[in-house]
């Protein structure tokens, strides 16, 4: 193959040089053909590499992650999972008021002061 660029290339050399040269309707008909063979010998050649090259590193390869695919943002499991965690944080909530109730505020009339109390005379 590389032979018969080499030669076509020097026939496009020699034509070139040539001041009084006519191509011929014939010469590039052949000048197609062959174009059309290279063209086909080249690709053949890229897929018998890429072949090889599958077949040699084909082994080697392991992907790192999985493909991206775009979709929704949460998965419709997600969803579910929301009202779940609102009951189980009430609940948790409920449980810590009614467990600790010196954490709740004394009441309003024992800290009031004695000034401000109202007295029957």
């Amino acid at each position: 193959m590389i032979a018969e660029i080499s030669s076509l290339q020097k026939e496009i050399e020699l034509a070139s040089s040539m001041e009084q040269t006519r191509i011929t309707p014939q010469f590039r008909e052949l000048a197609a053909s062959e174009l059309v063979k290279l063209t086909a010998n080249y690709q053949e050649l890229l897929q018998s590499a890429r072949q090889m090259t599958r077949d040699k590193a084909g082994d080697l390869f392991q992907p790192l992650s999985p493909p991206e695919v775009v979709g929704a943002i949460l998965p419709p499991r997600a969803l579910l999972a929301f009202p779940i965690f609102l009951l189980l944080g009430l609940a948790v909530s409920a449980v810590i008021v009614l467990c600790w109730p010196e954490r709740r505020r004394p009441a309003l009339a024992s800290v009031a002061a004695p000034e401000m109390r109202v007295s029957h005379l």
